[in-house]
């Protein structure tokens, strides 16, 4: 489905479907020492230490799986009040030098940082023993959201956030803190969202519902991976958020179901051991199914359910649920709040011709030809499904960067009218604020523009299109 049309009320929906699931019958997990044998912690939601928040540093592929968790480890301990095992320290000085150089005195005192603490199972446990202590249930979950920076789309990002958190407040979860590498300068200035997936807490308090075992208190992560519409996910992003979630869980599972309160032994430390089940909200768009497909290939052993609320590509089911190649120790569970894209063509096409007269020998339909939405319309990516309502319309195709066309106009101040009529912009009093059509920076899944000449080239070309659109004398545009 086309990114630029976020559905608001739908990521409500497939919020909602991943947490109105029943209990799962607990499974009995692997007696391990006592929670007091965990490093020292408080009370959750004591008055502890609060951490630091510790450099991103962006090296070796084991310093990159470190730096996500000990951003990760960080909002567990504030949210649970629990002591830094490494609380940062001021440069410690190892050795100073003293003498001359010719007439000049030298007093030279070398220092150096203390190394970042790796954050190893002692750590995971330390904080599903304090989370069990608190009688506090731990969740997880993993949401696919368009790339602020990298997909330019900002907006969508931003709706999409908005559309998570109303989903799970109808749940009763409340944010509590965040960590997200695209509004950190220092972690996005060095990318890292390419390479670990950002984290939200949620809390929920104890809930009495009907006809239902009581529910305690919820402490739900949630991982967001950024995507793009051609890239597809941040695949490093994605593998890390699923470690860290089985590590976690497997650490939880650990624990005996009698160290937390009473009413908390009923409910399962998340799902059942041999298979885990971690619920993903998206992707949200069709061309990120290819790499999300590829990241489960390498993933650990794990059960995933999926839903999406905005890629509508035709027969997504049975790609998403068909084997991965190599990796048996992955299921998949996919479902979609959405119309796949060749039932609403053939409805909606059947609908307009039958019920409003409509001759789709008249009908021009404007496609992005290098997408994987607009694959399927322009027949690219149908794999021998034929819909003879579709192909009976002309398919007019229009380039992929138009973002450059929408700056120059931007840039320029004037409407085309305007522009043509050498009439300067008029001053108007404002009714409403003003909505700029320029891109934020350029997408990393589009080649850059080098020349200025470019824009005008476009512009060109959209102009030709029109042309040609009126004068073959079509009756319906889609676009």
């Amino acid at each position: 489905m086309n990114q630029r049309r976020t559905p608001f009320l739908l990521g409500l929906v497939a919020a909602a479907i991943l947490f109105f699931r029943g209990p799962t019958p607990p499974a009995p997990g692997p007696q391990a020492a006592d929670a007091s044998a965990a490093r020292p912690s408080g009370d959750a939601g004591a008055s502890g230490t609060t951490e630091i928040q510790p450099p991103v540093s962006l090296g070796t592929a084991a310093a990159r799986v470190q730096a996500s968790r000990r951003q990760y480890a960080r909002l567990y301990r504030d949210l649970l009040g629990i002591e830094s095992p490494n609380p940062r320290r001021d440069k410690v000085a190892i050795g100073r030098v003293r003498g001359s150089l010719a007439a000049q005195p030298l007093n030279v005192e070398i220092s150096a940082e203390p190394d970042e603490i790796s954050v190893d199972d002692a750590d995971l446990l330390a904080i599903a023993c304090t989370a069990r202590r608190a009688g506090m249930h731990l969740n997880f979950m993993i949401a696919l959201v368009p790339d602020p920076i990298d997909s330019g789309l900002v907006s969508d990002f931003d709706l999409t956030m908005s559309a998570l958190q109303s989903g799970l407040a109808e749940s009763g979860y409340r944010l509590d803190r965040q960590w997200l590498p695209w509004v950190e300068p220092e972690a996005a200035e060095a990318k890292a969202y390419r390479e670990i997936a950002g984290l939200m807490l949620f809390r929920r308090g104890r809930r009495l519902l009907v006809d239902e075992p009581e529910a305690g208190p919820q402490l739900l992560a949630v991982f967001v991976v950024g995507e793009t519409l051609k890239l597809g996910i941040h695949k490093p992003a994605f593998e890390r958020a699923v470690d860290f979630i089985l590590d976690l869980h497997a650490q939880d599972r650990s624990l005996p179901l009698d160290s937390g309160p009473a009413w908390a032994a009923s409910l399962p430390p998340y799902q059942d051991a041999p298979c885990p089940e971690i619920p993903v909200l998206g992707p949200s768009s069709s061309g990120s199914v290819a790499s999300l497909r590829l990241a489960l290939g390498v993933a650990r052993p794990a059960c995933f359910r999926i839903v999406s609320g905005t890629a509508s590509q035709p027969d997504l089911e049975a790609h998403m649920e068909e084997p991965l190649p190599g990796n048996g120790g992955v299921k998949v569970r996919f479902s979609r709040t959405v119309v796949p894209d060749d039932l609403l063509a053939e409805k909606g096409l059947g609908f307009l011709q039958e019920h409003l007269g409509w001759d789709l020998d008249r009908a021009a339909l404007l496609v992005e030809r290098d997408t994987a939405y607009g694959g399927y319309f322009s027949g690219l990516s149908r794999e021998g499904q034929r819909n003879l309502l579709l192909e009976k319309i002309t398919k007019l195709y229009f380039p992929s960067g138009l973002y450059a066309l929408r700056n120059a106009w931007e840039a320029s101040g004037a409407t085309p009218a305007q522009a043509a009529a050498g009439n300067p912009k008029p001053v108007m009093p404002k009714s409403a604020l003003e909505v700029s059509l320029a891109d934020q920076g350029t997408t990393v899944d589009v080649v850059p523009e080098l020349s200025p000449l470019t824009a005008r080239i476009y512009d060109m070309a959209m102009a030709d299109l029109l042309r040609q659109i009126a004068s073959e004398g079509f009756s319906y545009i889609g676009i």
